[in-house]
């Protein structure tokens, strides 16, 4: 419907479009709209795709009618920038081993008369079904292009360092969760809860869940406990609940509470920075492989040593600044655009499961046009509404 209200806005004016937001669409008449702009999006993206190399990021998960989808995003350099672009996402109604998502794949690049010796890298959650040495995807793939570079996402590692291991934390981790659990898992407790800290006039009046899918969260859970600890007292105070308010009293309990609320939000402020649709492994680490070596030398000399390409350098974005010079510093530019092209995170992937389940909703379980849906929902590349529209007939009125 949007993509028709621009039509007949850019053809007939801002009046024309509200009388038309009058009118319902069929569902068989949207699906079609979907389908054809889904199409349009996948075409350009092939075109601008064939004389680039690209990187990807893939993951798979399950939606609301358990069924498993395996979603693809591909980065590649589109005239002076580097893009993130959705590429496929394909349901897998069987097992989903690491030789059934290099299928689908390789079957898709196909399709799109695409090959693995343009693909320079891969991101993945580092899932044995991924990553695994002789029998995972992304070994499968070295396998057809042995330069391509794997990846195994910033993020990922991240959550691995964020693990306690000290037993003495543990075991207050253990306890906060009881504690959490005592208020969250009873409505009862978390309305009566909610009152107190309304009548302590305090900064919050709830307490916050956690899960281990949600990154984030065990860093928000320590810091509201923190900060609702007088609350908490008082509250465990009235429950009768001795154990609780022991704990929330204990000066050493309260001190490890506090090492851990700072840590995991240093953490988590490392986990955010590290989230977004530009991040690049250059910017997800702090150090970067030496470069030069040879020729790369003296170009990265000359480089450093031109005035007016420092200026550059320094202010605008480090890719645009790359692929403004690869014609003149080809050996340099050529490893650092294959570095700039590899996906750091699988954060795209977690954004197109996120508009998955907001499009596969109890409701709409028996979608069909899931990947179309999607295309048009999350692609960077929009479709040509001019040569859409020039295809098809108007729909008049029976």
């Amino acid at each position: 419907m949007p993509a028709c209200k621009k039509i007949v806005k850019s053809m007939f004016g801002e009046k024309a479009e509200k009388e038309i937001s009058k009118i319902p669409l069929s569902n068989d008449t949207i699906h079609r709209r979907i389908l054809v702009l889904s199409e349009n999006i996948e075409k350009k993206v092939q075109k601008k795709l064939q004389d680039s190399t690209f990187a990807l990021t893939v993951d798979e998960s399950t939606d609301i009618s358990n069924t498993s989808h395996l979603l693809a995003f591909v980065r590649f350099i589109d005239g002076s920038e580097i893009i993130n672009q959705f590429l496929c996402c394909k349901g897998m109604s069987t097992t989903t081993r690491g030789q059934d998502i290099f299928d689908v794949i390789t079957d898709y690049l196909r399709e799109m008369n695409l090959t693995w010796k343009s693909c320079v890298g891969i991101c993945t959650d580092g899932a044995p079904c991924m990553t695994g040495c002789i029998k995972g995807f992304v070994s499968l793939a070295e396998k057809e292009n042995p330069d391509l570079i794997r990846t195994h996402c910033f993020l990922h590692r991240e959550v691995f360092i964020s693990k306690i291991s000290q037993e003495d934390l543990k075991l207050v981790l253990h306890q906060l969760v009881e504690i959490v659990n005592y208020i969250k898992s009873r409505p009862l407790k978390s309305r009566l809860f909610e009152q107190l800290c309304k009548g302590m006039d305090s900064q919050h009046v709830r307490l916050l869940m956690h899960t281990e899918v949600r990154w984030l969260s065990k860093g928000k859970v320590l810091t509201r406990v923190h900060e609702l600890h007088k609350e908490l007292i008082v509250f465990f105070d009235k429950e009768k609940q001795g154990k609780f308010c022991e704990h929330l009293r204990c000066e050493l309990w309260m001190s490890k509470l506090e090492y851990l609320t700072e840590i995991f939000g240093q953490l988590n402020n490392t986990n955010s920075s590290m989230q977004g649709r530009n991040e690049n492994i250059l910017t997800s680490t702090d150090k970067l492989a030496k470069l030069a070596q040879l020729c790369e030398e003296e170009e990265l000399a000359t480089i450093s040593s031109d005035r007016d390409l420092k200026i550059k350098h320094s202010t605008v974005p480090i890719d645009s600044f790359w692929i403004s010079v690869q014609e003149e510093y080809i050996t340099l530019s050529k490893k650092v655009l294959s570095l700039l092209l590899q996906f750091s995170t699988s954060y795209l992937c977690e954004l197109g499961f996120s508009t998955l389940n907001n499009i596969k909703t109890k409701k709409r379980e028996r979608l069909r046009s899931t990947e179309e849906e999607m295309r048009v929902c999350l692609s960077h590349i929009r479709p040509n509404i001019e040569e859409v529209a020039k295809k098809h007939q108007a729909q008049v009125s029976h």
